[in-house]
């Protein structure tokens, strides 16, 4: 797989979903910083699985600054 940009990030506060540039979305439920979890689909082919979670992680990030949360 080609190299990834992991900020290239589209949220949608509407529909609670992240979406990456790649097609691979993330679907939340609950709001940053109280019960908040988020269900992943479309991974990249040829992935691996530290890409896999980086990826993931950049997601939650991105949507958590849409949402104005800040962490502790």
């Amino acid at each position: 797989m080609d190299t990834i940009d992991y900020t290239a990030w589209n949220v949608d506060l509407s529909t609670c979903t992240a979406t990456h540039s790649s097609g691979f979305s993330i679907k939340f439920d609950g709001r940053p910083g109280r019960n908040f979890n988020g269900s992943p689909r479309n991974w990249p082919k040829d992935l691996g699985a530290l890409e896999k979670v980086r990826l993931l992680r950049y997601g939650y990030d991105a949507y958590r600054h849409a949402t104005g949360h800040k962490e502790d």
